[in-house]
């Protein structure tokens, strides 16, 4: 910035709110971004450049520098998760892209009774399934747990936000530091998250010794899908209570999908 030679006034204020405006490429950088990271790779030249521009657009506010967006940057093409022009789409084989198939093509009016009441999806329960199930409902009671330990210790309630890190607000949580800043308490609660989920991953290989985990064989699918049985219906149909953790399956996402994927091809 440049210095001010006397007090700010509304002018000053006016000035800045307009070079902000006019200036704000963050929601374009990140969207490009995505879009890279899916197509060339998070480590492509486009994704560090468009991550060095996220920077300096996060900074402007604060910096007055603001990160000029090249135009041969602007996507071509957007994966089909991000729902744009079809003309201007193309079919993603990454992660997105496949658990976006997953979903359900409709979406009820009542959004909580389609995911909860209606999610469980019986074709992902694989013939053989039922041998794991036992030690399914072990880890599931350790995981609810662990959950429940982050939940209380951040005083968030919900599942969808402690999953995802999307918190609406922060304001029943005791920080030890009253002046913490909300980022860096959503920081720390995606890092305890996907710590928790990280051996979860791996307390799922572990049964299986030295097997090769980019190679999923039956028997991985078989054990997903008893987790999958243990979280959907198993608990609630054996502890008689609806609350459960949906997401305790997914650690195994990877397994998941190529279930999916197998019911889609036969």
């Amino acid at each position: 910035f440049s210095k001010l030679e006397d007090n700010v006034k509304i002018e000053h204020i006016a000035n800045f709110f307009v070079d902000h405006i006019k200036n704000d490429n963050l929601g374009r950088i990140a969207t490009a971004h995505m879009v890279y990271a899916d197509s060339h790779g998070l480590s492509s030249k486009e994704c560090i450049q468009l991550a060095e521009l996220h920077s300096t657009a996060v900074d402007f506010p604060k910096t007055g520098v603001p990160a000029i967006f090249p135009k041969e940057l602007s996507p071509k093409k957007y994966p089909h998760f991000m729902e744009k022009d079809p003309t201007k789409s193309y079919h993603s084989e990454k992660i997105l892209g496949q658990i976006y198939d997953l979903l359900p093509t409709k979406i009820d009016d009542d959004t909580s009774a389609t995911i909860h009441g209606n999610g469980f999806d019986p074709s992902l329960l694989l013939e053989g399934y039922k041998q794991y199930v036992e030690n399914a409902f072990f880890n599931f009671e350790d995981y609810y747990a662990d959950l429940c330990d982050i939940m209380e210790s951040y005083q968030i309630y919900d599942e969808g936000e402690i999953i995802s890190g999307y918190v609406s607000q922060f304001s029943g949580y005791d920080s030890q530091n009253r002046h913490e800043k909300n980022g860096d308490i959503q920081a720390r609660l995606c890092k305890d998250v996907s710590l928790l989920i990280d051996y979860y991953h791996d307390l799922f290989w572990k049964e299986f010794g030295g097997d090769d985990r980019s190679k999923i064989e039956l028997k991985h699918m078989q054990k997903a899908s008893a987790w999958y049985y243990v979280a959907y219906e198993g608990y609630k149909k054996y502890y008689h209570q609806d609350d459960t953790f949906l997401s305790f399956p997914w650690v195994v996402v990877d397994i998941i999908c190529q279930i999916k994927r197998n019911i889609n091809q036969s």
